[in-house]
């Protein structure tokens, strides 16, 4: 029972690591895709919510990638009859950290380092 409940358990750590990092490449694209991004802070700004938005964004950010990451290398070290990650898995994760780099490194380049 308890080798099938950690299959179950790790399964669902695998799809949960793909949703979120599908999510934040979605959530990413939605906030530097087209469209005029700062009428809609300035609205947000103007109802006294932008400071609560732009807080939750970062939260999400960082607490997303912190678990997918966590729950991604639990099933690498994982010594049970569960499928190892996917080419897919790999590409995201990877991809995800590489674009976090990207964006870090411009911040710096502009000066928005601290």
């Amino acid at each position: 029972m308890a080798n099938a409940d950690l299959r179950l358990t790790t399964a669902t750590g695998a799809n949960l690591a793909r949703v979120l990092l599908v999510i934040n490449f979605v959530l990413l694209l939605a906030l530097i895709g087209p469209g005029n991004s700062h009428q809609l802070y300035l609205a947000e700004r103007k109802m006294g919510i932008a400071h609560l938005i732009v807080r939750s964004v970062q939260f999400w950010f960082v607490g997303s990638t912190v678990i997918a990451t966590i729950l991604f290398a639990r099933i690498v070290v994982s010594k049970s009859e569960i499928p190892k990650p996917t080419k897919l898995d790999w590409a995201l994760l990877l991809g995800w950290w590489f674009v976090i780099a990207l964006f870090c490194a411009f911040a710096f380049m502009m000066g928005m380092g601290g």
